[in-house]
């Protein structure tokens, strides 16, 4: 501050000059330093983190090894197996219960194949001719085979197939076609499993009219027709197949 002496002259008074400003830079340093810091800190924490998860994937990976071929073989081979297995259990039930049909002589039969159970339910003991309404025997036979699958439900997959024989339907039927007659047929026997606690899920239905012939119904040479051949080839189909194996490849099917 500049002060008159008296002297006409002045002199500064070094006792209260500006205040010194030189200390500011080294703050900001030092925030720099610190916000640098914990950046590498940070970096370093994530990147021991990392380093740790790999040992642990390293451990559990030693721990469990995955399967090799030779393992994925004897796994299926046993999957298999218990297949066979359940099958074999069923089958056996089946036979026991439907063998009192049998003996009342209703026309059907049961076949075990490597990965399916298939019952065969003739017309003349389930269906009226010309006609999918369900006779009561039929209904009982049904109702027997809901039981028996019913425990194994949730390992199976049911397919319900109506199949004809190769004569046209009657042009005064309310059926227009043998296709039309057999996905009925069909969808009744279905209905019947459902109304008996079977899942509806686990069924498939589907018709093929004449499409799949058990045997043959017309005599080569003359093309003329065989009633008993006839007879054989009006069924329905059930085939009882474990899910797994089962090729989704029906929808269920209303006409």
């Amino acid at each position: 501050m500049l002060r008159n002496t008296g002297r006409n002259s002045l002199m500064i008074d070094e006792g209260e000059g500006e205040e010194d400003d030189s200390s500011e830079w080294i703050m900001s340093y030092a925030d720099t330093v610190t916000l640098l810091l914990c950046f590498f800190i940070i970096f370093f924490a994530e990147s021991q983190n990392n380093k740790e998860q790999d040992i642990l994937d390293q451990v559990m990976m030693a721990l469990n090894p995955p399967a090799t071929d030779t393992q994925k073989e004897q796994s299926k081979g046993e999957g298999d197996r218990q297949k066979a297995a359940m099958l074999s259990q069923l089958e056996g039930q089946l036979k026991d219960k439907l063998h009192e049909f049998e003996v009342k002589k209703v026309n059907m039969g049961i076949e075990r194949r490597r990965k399916e159970i298939l019952l065969r339910l003739y017309e003349k003991d389930f269906f009226h001719i010309g006609s999918f309404a369900l006779k009561p025997k039929g209904k009982e036979v049904l109702k027997s085979v809901a039981e028996m699958v019913k425990p194994f439900e949730d390992a199976i997959l049911i397919k319900v197939e109506g199949h004809s024989d190769s004569l046209p339907v009657n042009p005064f039927s309310s059926y227009k076609t043998n296709l039309n007659l057999s996905s009925l047929r069909a969808s009744q026997a279905a209905n019947v499993l459902v109304d008996f606690d079977v899942k509806e899920e686990k069924i498939r239905v589907v018709g093929f009219g004449s499409a799949n012939l058990l045997v043959p119904d017309r005599n080569p040479a003359s093309s003329e027709y065989i009633p008993e051949n006839g007879r054989k080839n009006r069924r329905i189909e059930v085939r009882i197949q474990v899910q797994s194996d089962a090729a989704d490849q029906y929808i269920n099917l209303v006409f």
